[in-house]
């Protein structure tokens, strides 16, 4: 006769799997995300008729021409534009100017800037944030030490994360697309 050590253990055994199968890892809900299929607006049938079967061929033309629009709109973007003044963001009273209208995102601004950010003849920038502190306006600027390879002596470049205005590229500086920070929403 089995002890109750022992019938327990077995119950236990036997209900284990069941537990780690009930338990599993469930990825988060971005990555359960799923794409949906294009299905061009002529080619949806209603629902009371039979479904077709419908081959990539039939759908090919509409998303070439899709992405093909996408591609010509993506290229029509101007490139980055150098700043005519040498202090822009080399100088905490003429910051590089990101902000939003939200606070919470203003250092996520700073890195994006400084993450499409390239050397003078597009290598890969290394940055390292500083202390923040206040310019002659009584603002808060964040100062990044910038270095790249080559580079004689670091920069540091200003960012204010108050404050929005159109994006420029500091002289001696270039940039590998232009900057994805759109202007805050009012």
């Amino acid at each position: 006769m089995l002890n109750y050590r022992t019938s327990g253990l077995l119950i236990f055994c036997l209900c284990l799997p069941a537990i780690l199968t009930a338990c599993q890892y469930q990825p988060s809900s971005l990555a359960r995300t799923e794409v949906p299929l294009f299905i061009p607006p002529n080619a949806q049938s209603s629902p009371s008729s039979p479904q077709s079967t419908a081959t990539l061929s039939d759908f090919l033309p509409t998303v070439v021409e899709v992405l093909s629009t996408a591609t010509a709109a993506f290229t029509e973007e101007p490139a980055c534009q150098l700043s005519t003044d040498p202090d822009y963001g080399f100088s905490p009273d003429q910051p590089i100017q990101v902000g939003s209208n939200q606070l919470s995102d203003g250092p996520a601004r700073e890195l994006t800037y400084l993450l499409t950010l390239r050397g003078p003849n597009g290598e890969e920038v290394f940055f390292t944030r500083q202390a923040p502190q206040f310019n002659l306006a009584g603002t808060i600027v964040d100062p990044y030490l910038v270095e790249y390879e080559g580079i004689g002596e670091s920069v540091i470049l200003y960012f204010d994360l108050y404050t929005y205005t159109p994006l420029f590229v500091s002289l001696g500086l270039s940039c590998e697309a232009p900057f994805p920070i759109q202007p805050p929403q009012e």
